[in-house]
């Protein structure tokens, strides 16, 4: 409650706001607390509050112990959270960055 606030004695979630239903998927991560959470295109929808709140929910995942998964199409959208990102090309791996090595991605 302390985290999620009121919304979580909400009988329907589709009555919540988008930022609510971010925050109870993201914290029942926490509650759950497996090794890996996978998020897929986790800032597709949102003003760009919204996104810096689902990146501030992501590291605390990360803060917590918990492997982040990020699958995304957009890169820079997720560099803050990022430890190192890995390019797919076909398939396979195309080039892979450490988090200092980030610049090197040139977009």
């Amino acid at each position: 409650m302390k985290k999620v606030g009121s919304c979580i004695d909400a009988g329907k979630i589709d009555r919540l706001s988008l930022r609510e239903r971010y925050g109870l998927a993201y914290y029942r991560i926490h509650l759950l607390h497996p090794k890996v959470a996978v998020c897929v295109q986790p800032l597709a929808k949102g003003d760009m509050y919204l996104r810096r709140y689902v990146l501030d929910l992501i590291q605390e995942l990360k803060n917590s112990g918990i492997s982040v998964l990020i699958l995304t199409s957009n890169l820079a959208d997720n560099m803050d959270v990022s430890d190192r990102m890995i390019i797919l090309q076909d398939g396979k791996v195309a080039a892979e960055y450490a988090k200092e090595e980030f610049y090197k991605v040139g977009w």
